[in-house]
């Protein structure tokens, strides 16, 4: 395998005002609680969150970065509606929440909402509760994003099993998540999607969903199983490690340590009128009729449920590396080196993958889209290339930028990429 890197330079930025919240207003504190400092900093600012136990809030409007100092110590904590809510931002403005906890709501409300923003929303490394049902309210999903162009959301799990999410209209990158679907509580009625989504464009990246289970009366009503992932007019680019598993058909108990699942298992992804391709994601239809005592149950539902809509595989690539977060004003310093009078080419990908180009193309089994190829690259005599890669103006930046070196010898492109890049970050 040839040897390749390249460096990220960032174009300089100013430093963003940092302010200390800690609930033991300990030394150096500018906040005991996060509503009010989220209300009081600056556009921009920087909130470093010290173990403890804080308010919901909401921000409207502004740039700020959230950064907890884990999430495990770092808890918000709501009696009723959303414990966080992100809405209103401009192209321009962007919020970073990362290594935040939550407990659980009770009430109507989300964990997590991101409403009508246009600017770039990051939640990293965050744990959410299921929403439960509690004083006659009807649970929603604990995660929500609705009318947004341009949110990431990396490391989402549950503090017991795992939270489900709901995306509408909206553009999203998810990273390592797990999702789980609510068990049904309506005799008869389907399970609840792990993740729904509906007229979005949508990535998945080592993400592990599950549908929920079939409501039952436990007597003569059982539900089939919800579908793990569930997409209407939508496009979905499902990148390697995604494992996607139906809901468990509606259960009678047939006394202890047995009992029988009554209803079909959920597929594990359902698409109607929408598109995707995958690179390797494992699907599986959910628990369907059997009976069960102290055994695994092997019977499943379908693995798809596709109506009007498409799945295509692409060849497995080598996996892509993450560069990190080029903003506006940025450029990539490529510095190549492979075998002396070597080509090369490189693609970069925007997750989400909403960038507003032409065309999107696929080159050599490389899930990344849409992918920009530059190049190819000739290197010198003693192996090395380097260039300077300007961003276009006008394109969305603010995105997670991933790229991929192919090389190969002579002068005839390749159907399928040899080796992957080794990447440094730097500002």
């Amino acid at each position: 395998m040839l040897r390749t890197a390249v460096a990220i330079s960032l174009a300089p930025t100013l430093c963003a005002q940092t302010y200390i919240v800690d609930a033991s207003n300990g030394p150096g504190t500018h906040f005991t609680d996060l509503p009010a400092a989220v209300s009081s900093v600056p556009d921009g600012a920087s909130l470093r969150v010290r173990p403890g136990q804080y308010s919901q809030f909401v921000i409207t409007a502004k740039s700020l970065s959230i950064l907890g100092d884990s999430e495990a110590s770092v808890r918000i904590n709501a009696q009723s509606g959303s414990l966080i809510t992100v809405r209103a931002l401009a192209p321009a403005q962007q919020v970073v929440i990362r290594d935040v906890g939550s407990v659980q709501t009770y009430g109507p409300g989300a964990q997590i909402v991101v409403e009508d923003c246009a600017g770039a929303v990051t939640f990293d490394t965050c744990t959410i509760a299921h929403s439960v049902s509690f004083f006659g309210y009807t649970a929603q999903p604990a995660l929500q994003v609705r009318r947004s162009t341009n949110v990431h959301l990396r490391r989402i799990h549950g503090a017991s099993g795992h939270p489900d999410a709901s995306v509408a209209d909206a553009c999203v990158e998810f990273d390592s998540c797990q999702f789980a679907g609510r068990d049904q509580t309506v005799a008869g009625a389907e399970g609840y999607a792990g993740l729904a989504v509906s007229h979005c464009r949508v990535s998945l990246r080592n993400c592990t969903i599950r549908g929920g289970a079939g409501g039952s009366d436990l007597y003569t009503s059982f539900g089939p199983g919800g579908p793990g992932l569930d997409a209407v007019d939508s496009t979905l680019d499902l990148a390697p490690g995604n494992s996607l598993t139906g809901g468990s058909g509606g259960i009678d108990p047939a006394g202890f340590g047995c009992y029988t699942i009554m209803a079909s298992g959920g597929p594990g992804l359902r698409m109607r009128g929408s598109q995707a391709r995958h690179a390797n994601a494992t699907i599986r239809g959910g628990d369907g009729p059997c009976a069960v005592c102290l055994t695994e149950c092997t019977v499943q539902g379908p693995a798809l449920n596709l109506t009007a809509s498409s799945l295509a595989a692409v060849p497995s690539a080598p996996d892509l590396q993450y560069l990190g977060d080029v903003r506006q004003g940025g450029y990539v310093d490529l510095q190549l080196t492979a075998a002396p009078n070597e080509l090369a080419l490189l693609v970069l990908g925007f997750r989400p993958v909403c960038v507003s180009l032409p065309t999107i193309v696929d080159f050599g089994g490389i899930l990344v889209s849409p992918e920009l190829p530059f190049g190819p690259f000739v290197t010198d005599v003693h192996g090395a290339v380097s260039y300077r890669l300007a961003l276009p103006p006008d394109l969305v930046l603010d995105r997670a930028v991933f790229a991929q070196y192919v090389t190969f010898p002579g002068a005839v492109l390749p159907g399928q990429g040899s080796n992957s890049v080794m990447f440094e970050a730097r500002s």
